[in-house]
């Protein structure tokens, strides 16, 4: 999922995020990445620009912005590092 953020990155609670969305929906629906945009890209109807969302995906050489990522029985979304991006990629982390 893509997101924009109306308050400081640093200040943001993804703990309270991820337990607002686990109660709030199903658990297949809830995202299992975010990438914080500091700039939301909008069509004329005011909806997503979704190609350049699925180029960059969770992939941290594409991506600027940055990406965050809820491992399994997290309770919190953590910064996706190359290294986690690496495990991830690798299978060591089971969706």
């Amino acid at each position: 999922a893509s997101i924009g953020l109306n308050v400081p990155l640093d200040q943001f609670d993804f703990k309270l995020l991820l337990k607002q969305l686990k109660q709030n929906m199903p658990d297949y629906s809830i995202p299992v990445f975010l990438s914080i945009n500091k700039k939301v890209e909008l069509t004329q109807t005011f909806k997503h620009l979704k190609t350049p969302l699925k180029e960059k995906g969770f992939d941290l050489q594409k991506n600027q912005d940055p990406v965050y990522v809820c491992l399994p029985k997290s309770d919190a979304y953590v910064e996706l590092t190359e290294q986690l991006q690496q495990e991830i990629e690798q299978g060591k982390y089971r969706y």
